[in-house]
């Protein structure tokens, strides 16, 4: 993926939110769960909703959210994000 195309994409945002939570525990046996990256995620996305509309670059915005609110909607159905995960689903030690 070229420099250009990874500043425009959402791995680019996916990634930072990874590195964002990575230190919040990094002196902890636990690691970071599915459930708080992609709560995460959605803090990103709303920050970058905000900005967006603040620009009048919505459009822009959407095409680059798009895939990851119709992942959301998707991955958990009639759970909005920080729902709680199954057991089975949590990283353990």
């Amino acid at each position: 993926m070229s420099t250009s195309l990874y500043a425009k994409s959402l791995v680019q945002y996916a990634l930072n939110a990874a590195k964002i939570l990575i230190p919040r525990k990094w002196k902890s046996p636990l690691v970071p769960t599915i459930s708080e990256w992609w709560t995460e995620m959605e803090e990103v996305r709303k920050f970058e909703e905000i900005h967006a509309v603040t620009q009048t670059a919505i459009r822009k915005h959407w095409a680059t959210w798009l895939p990851w609110t119709l992942y959301l909607e998707g991955a958990r159905p009639g759970c909005l994000v920080g729902c709680s995960l199954p057991d089975h689903d949590r990283a353990t030690p």
